[in-house]
C-alpha cells in the first residue's frame, strides 16, 4: 500500500502535551472534582492521591492542553519542517489549523504520526473544539476510515519520548520523530518496490528545510 501514495500528500505530525495547569492545587475548582473523579480509575497504588498522579492528567485532552506541534512533509527534494509551539494554546491551535486549511484541505491529504488515530488525531480535535476553533477538513476524522499508516507507524515505538520540563529539547526530540517517521514510511515503499532509486531519505540537518 504504502508505494501507492505520493508523500507530498502526507503531514507527519507529533504533539507534546501537558497538564492544564502546574499542579493539582491550581486546579479550578470544579475541574479539581471532575480530575478527583477520574483519578479513583488511575490510581495503581495505594498511596496515590489525586494530586500525586495529576502529573499523568496531560495525556487526557480535558485535563491537558497542546504546548507543542511539529509537523513535517515531503517537497520535491527537501523535507519541510515547521513547530507550532508555546504557552497560549489558542494561537498555537490556530496557526495549525491555518497550516491546514490552507496547505493540507483536499481529500487525497493524509496524515501520518505515530498512534495518531489512538492519541494525537482526537487530541488535536478536542483541544480545537474546546479552544472554539473549526476543525480543519483532514483532522475531522468523525466517522472516517483512514489508510493504515499507523499501523506502519507503530513499528516506531519508543523513538517519540520527550524530556519534560524543557520545551526546546522537547522540540528538538519531536522534530528529530518526524525525520524517523518519514524516513521510515520512504524505506517502506522502497523495500516494496525493490529499488533504492524511489527513495529520498532524510540522513542530515542540512537537507531539512524549516
Amino acid at each position: 500500500m504504502l508505494y501507492q501514495l505520493n508523500f507530498e500528500k502526507i503531514l507527519f505530525l507529533d504533539i507534546e502535551t501537558v497538564p492544564m495547569v502546574e499542579n493539582y492545587d491550581l486546579l479550578p475548582e470544579k475541574f479539581r472534582m471532575l480530575w478527583d473523579k477520574k483519578s479513583e480509575y488511575l490510581k495503581r497504588n495505594p498511596e496515590d492521591t489525586s494530586a500525586t498522579i495529576f502529573n499523568r492528567a496531560g495525556i487526557y485532552a480535558e485535563f491537558g492542553k497542546i504546548v507543542c506541534i511539529s509537523v513535517g512533509y515531503q517537497y520535491n527534494q527537501d523535507f519541510r519542517m515547521k513547530s507550532f509551539y508555546g504557552e497560549d494554546e489558542f494561537i498555537l491551535l490556530q496557526e495549525f489549523a491555518e497550516l491546514l486549511n490552507r496547505h493540507f484541505n483536499h481529500r487525497d491529504h493524509m496524515l501520518c504520526a505515530h498512534n495518531g488515530k489512538e492519541f494525537d488525531y482526537p487530541y488535536i480535535a478536542r483541544r480545537m473544539l474546546i479552544n472554539g476553533i473549526p476543525l480543519p477538513q483532514v483532522i475531522n476524522l468523525a466517522g472516517v476510515k483512514h489508510p493504515k499508516l499507523d499501523r506502519e507507524a507503530t513499528r516506531l515505538s519508543g523513538f517519540l519520548k520527550f524530556i519534560k520540563n524543557s520545551l526546546n529539547r522537547r522540540l528538538l526530540i519531536i522534530s528529530k520523530s518526524q525525520i524517523v517517521l518519514s524516513n521510515f514510511c520512504l524505506s517502506s515503499i522502497c523495500i516494496q518496490r525493490q529499488s533504492v532509486s524511489h527513495m529520498h531519505s532524510i540522513n542530515s540537518w542540512d537537507k531539512i528545510v524549516y
